[in-house]
């Protein structure tokens, strides 16, 4: 066993929501019960469970106090991934995919803990999902995952196949009927005609429903211009090419304005729609970035 599969497994999630889990599991619930976690300590009040009543603090007072705890239960979270062809993009040896494969791997280790379950939902460009696996807990369905995962093959270039934001959004709104921790990673490059706020509103209806984290996967060469040289640029999803001239500073200049305002443009969409919000990049350690993001969530 790795030490970034035990480490993995000792990330501790917090949820935001109330979830349906009835089974003991591995999460801060927002119920109270018998957990092991104290909450806080009040008085006693009839109908109190006695067992709960905490002798020294009730020594200290005059009255009996009782411990409140906090129970954890189980609950269902969903692996959202958004597998484009954008995603293999990019001038290094490793991609925003290779980089969602090690996140996929840190979650769903994270996360099958316990009774937890997780479910997997690829979506690729076209009109219905890659990949829709229920979510299910044991050692199978994890290899079942990683699999499915690590085989997927995105699209080749077609006018008709990219990415659209809103229609997935929208897709898992219908589909997710029950509340769950619902994790989409993506670099959230949209090339659809319905606009940034289209997306931005579908993934709020999904936010206000589930537990939403967005993480936003991001590959510095696909805005870094080399320093000299002529070449075609080529979007990955339509194939469109575009003849660049590196050495023209006016152009540099340009291109460099557009890609930030392009940047603060998605970060702005993806914090109206209140979604909980990573930024990681393929040049970052997976496990440490998101082991730092989750304490900082605390």
């Amino acid at each position: 066993m790795s030490i970034g599969y035990i480490a993995a497994r000792r990330l501790r999630w917090r949820l935001l929501k109330r979830m349906p889990g009835l089974i003991q599991g591995d999460f801060m619930s927002l119920a109270r019960g018998s957990g092991f976690d104290l909450q806080h300590i009040q008085p006693y009040q009839e109908g109190d469970d006695v067992r709960r009543i905490d002798w020294n603090a009730s020594a200290r007072s005059d009255q009996l106090q009782v411990r409140q705890m906090q129970e954890d239960r189980e609950f269902n979270a969903w692996l959202v991934l958004d597998l484009s062809a954008s995603s293999t993009a990019g001038l290094e040896s490793s991609s925003k995919r290779d980089q969602m494969l090690a996140l996929s791997t840190c979650i769903i280790d994270s996360l099958l803990q316990h009774g937890n379950r997780v479910g997997l939902w690829i979506d690729d460009g076209r009109h219905v999902p890659a990949y829709q696996l229920k979510p299910n807990h044991g050692r199978s369905h994890r290899l079942r995952l990683l699999k499915c995962i690590k085989n997927h093959q995105s699209p080749e270039q077609s006018l008709h196949i990219h990415s659209n934001l809103e229609r997935l959004f929208r897709q898992l709104h219908a589909a997710l009927r029950r509340r769950a921790l619902v994790l989409v990673l993506s670099d959230f490059i949209d090339h659809s005609e319905a606009g940034g706020n289209a997306w931005s509103d579908a993934l709020a209806s999904l936010q206000r429903r589930h537990d939403l984290i967005a993480i936003k996967l991001d590959d510095p060469s696909e805005w870094e211009l080399p320093a000299h040289g002529h070449f075609f640029a080529e979007d990955a999803e339509t194939g469109e090419q575009l003849w660049i001239d590196a050495e023209n500073e006016s152009f540099r200049l340009r291109y460099q304005t557009l890609v930030k305002q392009e940047q603060a443009s998605t970060r702005a969409l993806l914090r109206r729609s209140r979604a909980r919000l990573l930024e990681i990049s393929h040049r970052d350690e997976a496990l440490k970035k998101l082991s730092l993001w989750m304490r900082a969530q605390r």
